[in-house]
C-alpha cells in the first residue's frame, strides 16, 4: 500500500511538473526607462501581456505594444504610431526554451528571441524563478533587459517623438524590466 500511495504522489508531482502555464496579466509587468533632456527618465508600462509555458518548457510571450502606458495619453498615442507602428507592428513577441521548472526556487540563464518591429534578436536573460505558496510560478530579471532602437528599426520613430515634442534628445536605449506569474493552464 505504502508503495502505490509513494508511486501515486510520484505521478502527481510529475503531471504537475509538466503541466502547461498560462500568463496571469493582471499579476505581471513589463516596464521599461526612457530618458529625454538628457537627465529626465521616465517609467512606461506594457499591461497586455499573455503567453505561456507548454509542457516541454516552451516560452511564448506577446506584448500587445496597443497597451503602452506613459501616464500620459498623448504620448501614448505618439509612441504607438511614431515608435511601435502598431498598424504594421501591434506586437511584440518572446520565445525561449526553458530550463527545468520543477524545483522550487533557482536562478536560470537563457537565451531568448526577441521579435520586435518585424527584426528578431538574440538576448541573454537571467531570471530568478520560483513557486509561490498559491502553487504559481514567478519569474522575475535579476537585472535588466537592454533593448537598443537601433537593433530594431526604431530610430526614425525615436527622432519623430522627439521632434514632435520639441526635445534637445530622447535615450536609443531602454533598460526592460520583467515579472510574470504564470498560473497552471486550465
Amino acid at each position: 500500500m505504502k508503495k502505490i500511495i509513494i508511486t501515486f504522489a510520484l505521478l502527481i508531482f510529475t503531471l504537475t511538473a509538466n503541466a502547461a502555464w498560462q500568463i496571469d496579466a493582471e499579476q505581471s509587468s513589463v516596464t521599461f526607462v526612457s530618458t529625454k533632456q538628457e537627465h529626465i527618465r521616465e517609467i512606461h508600462k506594457i499591461p497586455g501581456v499573455s503567453g505561456s509555458i507548454s509542457v516541454k518548457g516552451e516560452l511564448v510571450m506577446t506584448l500587445d505594444l496597443s497597451t503602452i502606458e506613459s501616464g500620459i495619453e498623448i504620448r501614448n498615442e505618439r509612441m504607438k504610431e511614431m515608435l511601435f507602428k502598431i498598424a504594421t507592428f501591434p506586437t511584440a513577441t518572446i520565445t525561449a526554451q526553458l530550463p527545468d521548472l520543477s524545483r522550487k526556487t533557482k536562478l536560470d540563464k537563457f537565451d531568448a528571441e526577441l521579435n520586435l518591429h518585424g527584426l528578431s534578436k538574440t538576448i541573454s536573460v537571467e531570471a530568478l524563478v520560483a513557486r509561490t505558496a498559491k502553487g504559481e510560478i514567478m519569474a522575475s530579471l535579476t537585472q535588466p533587459i537592454i533593448i537598443n532602437a537601433s537593433d530594431f528599426g526604431l530610430d526614425a520613430g525615436v527622432a519623430a517623438l522627439q521632434k514632435v515634442a520639441g526635445l534637445t534628445s530622447i535615450g536609443t536605449s531602454v533598460p526592460v524590466y520583467v515579472t510574470l506569474v504564470f498560473k497552471k493552464a486550465s
